[in-house]
C-alpha cells in the first residue's frame, strides 16, 4: 500500500517540478530579451470568437480533439501506455507553467485569472479523458469486449467538446469584461 502512495507522490512531484522548471526557463528567456507576448491571452482573442457560430466552433473542436485522441491511442498502442501517459502529463504541466509565467509577466495576477477562465472546465475534462484512455488501453484484452468503457470514453469526450466549444465560449463572451479589469 505504501508503494502505491510513493508512486503517486513521486508522479505529482514530477508534475510540480515540470511547472516550476518551465517557469524558470521562460523567466530566463524573458530576462534575456526574448518576447513571449504572443502567448498572452487577451480580450481580442474573445472578439475573434464572434465571427464563428457555436455549431461551427463545436464541430471544429470535435474534429481537432478526435485527431488528438486518435494520435494518443496510436501512441499508446505502439509504446507502453504508462510512458505515453506520463509524457503527456509532463508536457501539459510544462505548458501550463509556460502560460502561467507569461500571463503573470505580461498581465500580473489578472493574467492568471484570465488563464483560469480560458482553461476551466474543459481542460479538467480532457485530463480525466486522458486518464480514462490510459486505463482503457492499459487494461485492454482481446478476450473482453469493453463497449461500456468506450461509450463512457465518448461521453467524456462530448462533455469536453461541449465545454470547450460552447460553454466556455458563451461564458467568456458574456462575462469576461465584468470579471477581468
Amino acid at each position: 500500500m505504501s508503494k502505491i502512495k510513493d508512486v503517486d507522490i513521486s508522479k505529482s512531484l514530477l508534475l510540480i517540478i515540470s511547472v516550476i522548471f518551465a517557469s524558470i526557463i521562460i523567466n530566463l528567456f524573458i530576462r534575456c530579451g526574448f518576447d513571449f507576448s504572443y502567448l498572452k491571452l487577451s480580450a481580442a482573442d474573445i472578439n475573434k470568437l464572434d465571427e464563428v457560430s457555436y455549431t461551427t466552433s463545436a464541430i471544429f473542436v470535435l474534429i481537432k480533439r478526435l485527431k488528438h485522441i486518435i494520435l494518443i491511442v496510436l501512441f499508446m498502442k505502439v509504446i507502453k501506455p504508462e510512458i505515453v501517459y506520463s509524457l503527456l502529463m509532463i508536457a501539459l504541466s510544462f505548458m501550463f507553467g509556460v502560460f502561467v509565467t507569461t500571463q503573470t509577466y505580461y498581465s500580473g495576477m489578472i493574467g492568471v485569472i484570465e488563464l483560469i477562465l480560458y482553461l476551466f472546465p474543459h481542460y479538467i475534462v480532457y485530463i480525466v479523458l486522458l486518464y480514462e484512455i490510459h486505463k482503457l488501453i492499459k487494461d485492454w484484452t482481446k478476450d473482453s469486449y469493453q463497449l461500456g468503457k468506450i461509450v463512457f470514453f465518448m461521453v467524456i469526450l462530448c462533455c469536453g467538446v461541449l465545454c470547450e466549444g460552447i460553454f466556455s465560449r458563451f461564458f467568456l463572451e458574456r462575462f469576461y469584461q465584468y470579471i477581468v479589469i
